[in-house]
């Protein structure tokens, strides 16, 4: 159990299924890359790189047992194990790989052989590394595995799999069987790697299938990332809201910010025209975010529709939200919607008023004229009451 633990702890720890971590898996005999990839793009992929922080945090571990060690100057294994255990926590990852390549050397047999190769996975899987850590993952598979580390392991291969966007089948089928082994156990760790490769399948109701018992961010970002691609608009948008509920400190929210502000305004505008009342409701959701480029466009939108339902008195509170936010490229529009509605509503001098402002304020705006033209008619019908 002790090493079964660490293993699955410390990999969940980087961003969070796990916190604390005691043993690993490590290797040597070919020379360690520490190659780094290219920064993490924006998208739903990009975001849910990255383990989560959250459950397994009280799991009690249990200590690697001393052991006499033979009359020599070569250290123990205990001692080493724990060595690359603390290295890798404290992202010492040359130091790892040294350990490591001399553990294998001197313990070509050792009991934590298994355990040391996963450490090196880790280390490489931290550094962007993810063919490297690949290949040290296959390196461990080809060992015989205990069953007390099956699972630890699984859940590395899960993750370096996701994290490189990669589809491996034969993987996939072991880490199932694994899944089935220990189906009892805590698994969340291992069905979000599982899960993912289905989505790389292009298979997004397996994936939710296997999402359902994975706990944490990554298991949001998936579910989220399997009903875009079943077009099931508000569900994913649900889970983004979720995410924002339970995750506000979150080191993926900008991130899962951009996603859920681009399917929410696309699934407003979707809804326009034959359900205006719930393309409402989403934009709605957008102007929770008032300083971005979507809540502007969500703000537009809201007053063109509140005019067509000649819902006045809520279309003037939506514009007066819009103008006092911090992004201004879309006022002129919003302030020539704002004049129509107190026109339509019978408060034409406040018609006028706002009509006079994308004149004078925005002159060289395309709305600009024909807000002239709509002082030119106020204008006569001025003076035709006269």
């Amino acid at each position: 159990m002790g090493i079964f633990a660490v293993v699955v702890i410390f990999f969940l720890w980087s961003e969070g299924y796990f916190k604390i971590f005691l043993e690993r898996g490590v290797s040597s005999h070919a020379p360690l890359s520490s190659s780094e990839q290219g920064e993490e793009g924006t998208s739903l992929a990009g975001v849910s790189r990255g383990q989560d922080k959250e459950t397994l945090e009280g799991i009690e571990l249990t200590p690697l047992k001393e052991t006499s060690s033979p009359a020599s100057s070569s250290p123990s294994e205990e001692m080493m194990i724990r060595d690359i255990n603390v290295s890798l926590e404290l992202g010492q990852y040359e130091k790892v790989f040294q350990t490591a390549s001399s553990y294998l050397s001197l313990y070509p047999q050792g009991k934590y052989r298994i355990p040391v190769m996963q450490s090196v996975a880790m280390a490489l899987y931290e550094q962007r590394n993810f063919l490297e850590a690949l290949t040290w993952c296959r390196k461990a598979l080809n060992e015989n595995i205990p069953r007390e580390y099956e699972l630890g392991l699984a859940s590395v291969v899960g993750f370096v799999l996701k994290d490189a966007e990669k589809f491996d089948p034969a993987l996939l089928s072991w880490m199932e069987q694994v899944y089935l082994r220990h189906s009892t156990e805590n698994v969340s760790a291992l069905v979000v790697g599982i899960a993912y490769q289905y989505l790389y399948k292009n298979d997004p109701t397996t994936a939710l299938a296997y999402l359902q018992e994975a706990k944490g961010e990554l298991a949001l970002i998936g579910r989220a990332r399997a009903y875009i691609v079943l077009n099931n608009y508000p569900a994913a948008i649900q889970e983004y809201e979720n995410f924002f509920a339970f995750y506000p400190e979150s080191h993926r929210k900008n991130g899962i910010l951009t996603a859920f502000l681009r399917q929410t305004l696309y699934y407003a505008k979707l809804n326009e025209n034959h359900n205006p009342t719930l393309a409402l409701s989403y934009y709605e959701k957008l102007t929770r975010f008032p300083d971005t480029r979507e809540a502007e466009e969500a703000i537009l939108a809201s007053l063109r529709l509140l005019r067509q339902q000649k819902r006045y008195k809520e279309c003037l509170a939506v514009a007066k939200r819009g103008l006092s936010n911090s992004r201004k490229d879309r006022d002129p529009e919003i302030l020539f919607e704002m004049a129509g509605c107190y026109y339509e509503s019978g408060n034409k001098e406040e018609a006028r008023r706002m009509y006079e402002g994308v004149v004078t304020r925005y002159g060289n705006h395309v709305l600009a004229s024909q807000a002239k033209a709509w002082l030119e008619l106020l204008s006569k019908e001025s003076s035709l009451q006269e």
